[in-house]
Parts: structure tokens; sequence; C-alpha cells
């Protein structure tokens, strides 16, 4: 535990936060200020913060500025305070030359100046400037005589409490908004106005079908090994969950979905699009048994399954992310101007394993049983035709022309697939 620490400051208040501007060295900053990972509930995803604050380039690139230039100069890290007491002690103002009267400036400020304490005891994350700390660790590392240089950190308070993770959350999202874009891997672990970021999380924290290893959150693309236990990646699962969210779910308000980019919708209305996401889920794993396995209780026999349909014999769409993309996508597509059972419906038409059309050879090689991303836009399109929702134009003959390797007026198109037989 670090020990007591006076640092000169000034007391503020911007909106409904009160905040403290403090110069701290750099040795202190180094010794007692982490990263924001404690702002997730999900340890593993806690961990992803940490790897990508830690990325040698990143930081090395921040140090060596520091070390080389004269010049340096960094603005303010924003930083968060968990536990302890922080106190604050201010001073009068007065002026040391004479002919300086502060006059009605002393009474409005004089208790807005003066130390801040801390006791050693709290926690402080940084919110904002997280590679700039990881910047300022190495360069202290190789050049220890910067830890005396001086920083200006801005300390907000942060509550251990649900509510009070939402908006220290919610102050992690804004401020970096704000700076640069957002890394995507933050918005799907930290943002709580994204709302399918919202849903995806606790989803994978809280719910049976996604919390018991079905949801692997340390890959954020659109591949995953055949050998992996898990269904598909984190980046995949909240990709789709957009989709599903803003075009697929019954009584979606299109008016409300825009505004929930920018402000966070009531506990009610996310409750109310998450249980629309459920229920697109439970209707596909009772169209795929193979999702009926996996969003089952027994580990051992969901990655026996999703091995077993990985293979060359077995190669099912909705076992690899790709798949659910553009099962998905062809859903959101089929979804104008249907209900959500006359959707599923239409869906049956869609081949689920991946050695048919459209699916074979473009973004399934069989020889090697093996996936070939690049082809996602191809199929995808081309499934679009077969499901009658688009023509055959020009843009997709050449596309399917290049990808065959023959000249354009050679190419025949696939066949529609057949309409689903009225019960």
């Amino acid at each position: 535990m670090a020990g007591k620490l006076f640092m000169p400051a000034m007391q503020g208040t911007f909106g409904d936060w009160n905040y403290y501007s403090a110069l701290v060295t750099l040795d202190d900053i180094v010794e007692r200020v982490g990263y924001a990972s404690l702002l997730t509930e999900n340890s593993s995803l806690g961990e992803q913060i940490q790897r990508r604050l830690d990325d040698r380039s990143r930081a090395s690139d921040i140090a060596d500025y520091l070390i080389r230039n004269q010049d340096r100069f960094f603005n303010s890290l924003v930083v968060g305070v968990l536990g302890g007491q922080p106190e604050w002690h201010p001073f009068s103002l007065s002026s040391q030359v004479a002919e300086h009267e502060l006059g009605d400036v002393t009474e409005r400020d004089q208790d807005l100046v003066g130390y801040l304490q801390l006791s050693g005891e709290e926690t402080l994350f940084a919110l904002d400037g997280q590679h700039r700390l990881a910047g300022i660790r190495q360069a202290l590392a190789e050049q220890p005589d910067l830890g005396q240089e001086k920083l200006s950190l801005i300390f907000v308070p942060h509550l251990d409490t649900p509510a009070g993770k939402i908006r220290t959350r919610s102050l992690f999202i804004s401020l970096n908004k704000k700076a640069v874009p957002v890394n995507r891997k933050d918005i799907i672990i930290l943002d709580e106005v994204d709302i399918a970021a919202i849903i995806t999380r606790r989803l994978v924290d809280s719910h049976p079908h996604f919390n018991g290893g079905v949801i692997d959150v340390t890959r954020f693309g659109n591949a995953i090994p055949s050998s992996s236990p898990f269904w598909t990646t984190i980046g995949t699962f909240y990709d789709v969950n957009d989709v599903i969210i803003r075009r697929f779910v019954e009584g979606r308000d299109e008016g409300e979905l825009e505004d929930a980019g920018k402000v966070r919708l009531s506990e009610d209305r996310l409750v109310f699009y998450q249980a629309g996401v459920l229920d697109f889920y439970d209707r596909l794993a009772r169209m795929e048994p193979l999702l009926s396995t996996v969003f089952g209780e027994d580990v051992e026999q969901k990655a026996t399954a999703l091995r077993h349909a990985r293979t060359a014999e077995n190669p099912r769409l909705l076992s690899r992310p790709v798949g659910l993309k553009i099962f998905v996508n062809a859903a959101a597509e089929l979804r104008e101007g249907r209900t959500v059972a006359q959707t599923f419906k239409e869906l049956r038409r869609v081949p689920l394993s991946l050695d048919r059309p459209p699916f074979n050879d473009i973004i399934w090689d069989a020889d090697r049983a093996r996936m070939v991303v690049s082809g996602q836009s191809l199929s995808s399109r081309l499934l679009l035709y077969m499901l009658g929702l688009t023509n055959f134009g020009e843009r997709l003959r050449q596309s399917y022309a290049d990808h065959l390797g023959v000249e354009p007026e050679t190419v025949r198109p696939p066949r529609r697939l057949p309409a689903v037989r009225a019960r």
C-alpha cells in the first residue's frame, strides 16, 4: 500500500461531476494509477483492456517521445478514485504583489485552491490517457530521472455500485469518443450507451445460454479455430446482436434506436430489446439442433458437438462466425414487410450446411475443410439472390465471375431456393 500523498490542486464542478485537478509526479502516477479493467465484471473482458494497453509498440512510441523530446507535453489524465477517503485542504488566497487586489475573486474562489490528500488506500485507474500511462511506465523504466516531473491529473470519484459503474463507464467512453475513435473492443467491453454492447455483455455475463463457455471473449474478429470449444467470438456476437436489435426485433422503435447511439435507453427498453434478441436465438435453435446443444448446460457436450460441426463430413453454417453473420444478414433482409414468425418460416429455405450453394467453394474449402473468410460478401449477396430478394445484376455477375476465374458473360446464376411448402 502506498503512503499518504499531498498534491497541489484545484477543486471544480462540471455538469454533475465534482473533480480535482492536481499536479502529481510521474513516479507517483506509475506507483498508484492503474487501468480501467475493473469497470467490467467479467475478468476475461477486463484482461482484454490490460492486454491492449500493454501493447509494446504503442507504449514504446510514447516512451520514446518522453525521453527524446525536451519540449514534451501531455494534457491531463483523467483518473477515477475508488475507496479510501481523499481529503481536501483549501487555503486562503493572497497576492504577494501589493498593487494586485484579489477583491471578489478571494470570496468566490478561496475554497477552490488547496491541497488534495490521498491516504494510499484508494484504487486509482485511468479513464482517459491509458496509453499515455503505459508509455510513462516504460519511459521511467528506461530513464528513471523523469520520475520527478509533474503531470496534471483530474481526479473524479467512482462509486463501486451498479449505478456508479454505469456512470463511470459512460464517462470513459465519452472522454475517448471526444478524443479519437473508440477502439471497437472498448465499445463492446465498456460502452454503457451502445445498446448492442450492453445486451451482449449481459448475455455473456449472466444468461444460461451464453455464460457457460459459449462465447470466446478473447476474440473480436470473424474467425474461430475449428477445434475451439466456443460457438462464436464476442466480436461476431456483438455484430449480429446489433443487427437483430436494429432490424429484426418485433416492436422496435426506429427513432428510439437512432437516439440510442447518444443516450442510454431506460432499463425497461433494454429488457425489451434483450428479450427480442433471446427470442431470435431461441427460434434459431429450433431450426438448427446444433444450437440446442450449444445453448444447453453440458459443457463437454457443447464442445464435442461444435468440433463435429466443423468437420468436412458435417460443416454446419451456424458453427462458424462468418456463417452466422451471413445468416443474420439474410434474416434482416427477409424481415422487411414480414412478421418474425413469417421471416423464420422463410429462413427454413436457407441451407444450413456449408457444402451447399452459395457457401461451398466460396466461404467453405471442402478439400481443406476450412473457411475462406474473404468470400463472405459474395456468399451473402448470392444468398439474397437465391432467396429472391435481389436480382443477378452486373456487379454481382462480375464478382461471381472474378471468383470463378471466368468471363462474366459465361456465368450462370445459382438456382433460386425453393419456396417453403405450406403446412
